[in-house]
C-alpha cells in the first residue's frame, strides 16, 4: 500500500492512523457533510446559503440560523 496512513484509512486501523507522526483526524459535524446530505438524514429543508457569507463569520450567521436549529445537541 501506499503509506501508513493510507493503511490505517483503508483498514479501519485506529493503530495504523495513530503511529503516524502528525496527523489530524476530525471532521466538524455538522459543518462538515453537505447541506443537502444532511437535510436528507435529518428529513429537514435546509435553506441554501446566501452567494457571499461575509467571511467567516457569515458563514457561522447562516450556520447558526439555518443548520444549528436542527442539530443543536451536535
Amino acid at each position: 500500500m501506499e503509506n501508513i496512513f493510507v493503511e490505517g484509512l483503508k483498514e479501519n486501523d485506529i493503530n495504523k492512523l495513530l503511529a503516524v507522526p502528525k496527523s489530524d483526524l476530525h471532521n466538524h459535524s455538522t459543518n462538515g457533510c453537505r447541506r443537502e446530505w444532511l437535510a436528507q438524514h435529518l428529513h429537514v429543508n435546509i435553506p441554501e446559503p446566501p452567494q457571499h457569507l461575509e467571511g467567516l463569520e457569515g458563514m457561522q450567521t447562516w450556520f447558526r440560523s439555518s443548520i444549528k436549529p436542527f442539530c443543536n445537541g451536535l
